[in-house]
């Protein structure tokens, strides 16, 4: 598949040091986060569970473009000019709106499948900037992720395995300014970043019985990443090497019951980072989520994360799908409140040709 994902201000309280974090879209946030089930689209399966590969047999184009802001700089428009990427251009902006935070930015990922093989590269920029009038805070995040994986279904798509390989290349500036000082300073100064090759292995278990029960196990990071050298593209000012990332491991639960002959389901219980390697809150590591799906043309969804809730929909017409989420994540700047409320519009244009045999129809977009 072929995707094309723009993001904007994506996953600003989940900050890119963890594996979990490196792909986000609009389904998965209005469902809280859980998103290991959502094998149907390339961008979600490749980057984050690779076992779903092994439902994409056919040859498949997926192009899918997003746009994310928090609610706050869409409250700020049209005051908000973003006349420039740089930090001097955002000054007339973050001095105009203290307390709100803003941003924006971009990712893209070309990728392609076929028969359970898939290769992308993920890239993106996005950064966010809140002041109290006197201090601004600033986070900027580069990402470059060229990614191998393949999925294989053994009994008949009971049984599930998947591999995938990421060259990692990130750059992570989060800095404090004094207000009337930015028009010298930059996003990337003091950054911290590097190169790494990371290994993800999946397995999933989904029985053939009513309800279609589906458990998947996720390990990331295998043996941990270590970060060396400077990333592919771009860089940051003054950086170090950020530091090695530690083995993390997701499972999910989920299940698809029908409500009659045009209204079906998704429920999605799942736990990120089993042995808490993160080092946060029980709720922060719990995401639950359910969609209802009318007529195979809308979706409604709600999902829950670190006691907050979220909620989205979808529409879909022939292989154009159109989603939207609105969702609170946690925010990981000293300014600022603690969460962050976000919007996020994504459209996903899916291309398939040749027939399907091992994976049920009914797993198949």
């Amino acid at each position: 598949m072929f995707v094309l994902v723009i993001l904007v201000s994506r996953a600003e309280g989940r900050e890119p040091t963890y594996p979990e974090d490196r792909y986000w879209d609009a389904e998965s946030t209005a469902l809280g986060g859980a998103s290991l089930p959502l094998t149907e689209d390339l961008g979600m399966t490749l980057m984050t569970n690779p076992a779903g590969l092994a439902t994409h047999e056919r040859f498949e184009v997926e192009p899918s473009i997003s746009l994310e802001t928090p609610i706050s700089t869409i409250a700020g428009y049209p005051g908000l000019k973003f006349g420039s990427l740089s930090l001097p251009g955002f000054k007339s902006d973050i001095a105009a709106q203290p307390g709100n935070m803003l941003g924006y930015g971009g990712n893209i990922l070309p990728a392609i499948a076929w028969k359970g093989f898939s290769f992308g590269v993920m890239a993106s920029e996005r950064f966010k900037a809140v002041t109290d009038g006197t201090t601004v805070d600033t986070q900027y995040v580069s990402q470059t992720i060229p990614t191998l994986g393949f999925g294989i279904p053994l009994a008949r798509g009971i049984i599930r395995l998947g591999y995938s390989i990421q060259y990692v290349n990130t750059t992570v500036a989060t800095n404090s300014f004094a207000l009337s000082n930015i028009s010298t300073q930059n996003f990337s100064q003091n950054a911290q970043e590097g190169a790494g090759f990371s290994h993800t292995a999946a397995v999933g278990i989904v029985l053939p019985y009513t309800y279609r029960p589906a458990l998947y196990l996720v390990a990331r990071n295998i043996f941990g990443m270590a970060y060396s050298g400077a990333p592919l593209i771009g860089g940051g000012i003054n950086s170090t090497t950020l530091a090695r990332e530690p083995m993390t491991a997701d499972a999910s639960f989920s299940i698809t019951p029908r409500i009659g002959d045009t209204v079906s389901s998704r429920w999605i219980l799942e736990f990120r980072d089993l042995w808490f390697a993160q080092r946060t809150s029980l709720m922060d590591h719990v995401s639950a989520g359910g969609e209802m799906t009318f007529a195979k043309m809308y979706a409604l969804r709600l999902g829950f994360n670190a006691d907050q809730l979220d909620f989205g929909f979808g529409f879909r017409l022939g292989d154009n799908n159109i989603d939207l989420s609105l969702f609170k994540e946690r925010n990981d700047l000293p300014l600022g409140g603690e969460f962050d409320t976000k919007l996020m519009v994504q459209y996903t244009f899916h291309f398939k040709t040749g027939p399907t045999h091992t994976i049920p129809e009914g797993e198949q977009r």
